[in-house]
């Protein structure tokens, strides 16, 4: 009897998705492992572990794709991302051993730019604080005077797919928005009723900013010290991109002289976020556990796009939105 191919799964599918593989791909062996698992694999390095033998490595955001375990996947062909960013995948090591990368750009937009947009909102409005209050006992109407979305100045750094739902959004509820994207044309801009900006003149402008751009060696720690400083003053600043964009130390500075008066924080350079983080104790960060993606719907669609992106490959040797790699 051949051997049957291996698809490990490092992200839990529903048995519907299951089924369907089991369906459409029947020489092929579906095996769904954990993190700890899979980093135990790693570690052993046995030449006859399962991990020699896999051809198809599905994830999501984690963990980290490097040399070194694309060494002990030898046999590896296709890496399937159930999620729209790529920058935890060595691409330039998968390119040397002819492994594709496919991702979903866009799956998890609407998700993302309505968390972004509930984030700007609950940062003008502390409607968080305000429910601990009234549960505690308390009524106190004078201590949560907040402010209007109405005619603020939003800035947005990175207007595609999400940051371009946003910008749709906060222009919808009267803001005045502006975005800087060298990779946007003209008419994007027109049709969104968003003004360009370069850089520098989107950070002096916005009252807040909303961070939505990929993590790149051209953007890691955009949002610096020197940027910090250009926004006006008690700014408000959301991010619910990669954590990478941001100078952290700089961000706590910005806080404490009253640059930014409020942050809103979705990702973290290290996730979980350490329990003893500064983060966790900062009365004017508000912190969600990287819940961008996390809708019903957004989850759904990231299962189905992937796994069906998964039988093309293997039946038809297609790849469904590429990744070029290095």
């Amino acid at each position: 009897m051949p051997v049957r191919k291996l698809l490990l799964s490092l992200q839990a599918v529903s048995e519907a998705s299951r089924l369907r593989l089991a369906e459409e791909l029947p020489d092929w062996e579906y095996w769904e492992c954990s993190f700890d698992e899979f980093s135990r694999l790693i570690v052993e390095s046995k030449k006859d572990q399962p991990l020699s033998k896999v051809q198809i490595l599905h994830l999501r955001s984690k963990p980290r794709i490097t040399t070194e375990i694309l060494d002990r996947l030898p046999q590896l062909k296709l890496i399937a991302l159930g999620c729209a960013g790529f920058d935890h995948i060595d691409l330039e090591a998968c390119k040397d051993r002819n492994v594709s990368v496919i991702h979903l750009p866009g799956v998890n937009s609407a998700a993302v730019a309505e968390l972004s947009l509930a984030l700007i909102l609950h940062c003008l409005r502390p409607i968080c604080e305000a429910n601990a209050r009234l549960k505690s006992g308390g009524w106190n109407r004078e201590e949560f005077l907040g402010r209007e979305l109405d005619q603020k100045k939003v800035g947005i750094l990175g207007l595609g797919k999400i940051g371009s739902r946003l910008a749709r959004a906060l222009v919808a509820l009267g803001a005045k928005v502006s975005a800087c994207d060298p990779f946007v044309e003209n008419e994007t801009f027109d049709e969104l009723g968003v003004e360009r900006l370069e850089l520098d003149e989107l950070f002096e402008s916005s009252e807040i900013l909303s961070l939505h751009c990929p993590l790149n060696s051209e953007t890691h720690k955009i949002v610096s010290a020197s940027r910090l400083e250009k926004l006006p003053r008690s700014a408000i600043l959301i991010n619910t991109a990669r954590a990478g964009l941001l100078d952290e130390s700089a961000l706590l500075e910005s806080l404490e002289c009253g640059q930014l008066s409020r942050v809103a924080l979705d990702v973290f350079e290290e996730e979980p976020l350490p329990v003893d983080h500064i983060f966790r104790r900062h009365s004017q960060i508000f912190l969600t556990p990287h819940l961008g993606s996390r809708s019903l719907e957004a989850q759904n669609r990231m299962e189905s796009e992937i796994i069906k992106n998964i039988i093309e490959f293997v039946k038809n040797n297609q790849l469904i939105h590429p990744q070029e790699t290095a």
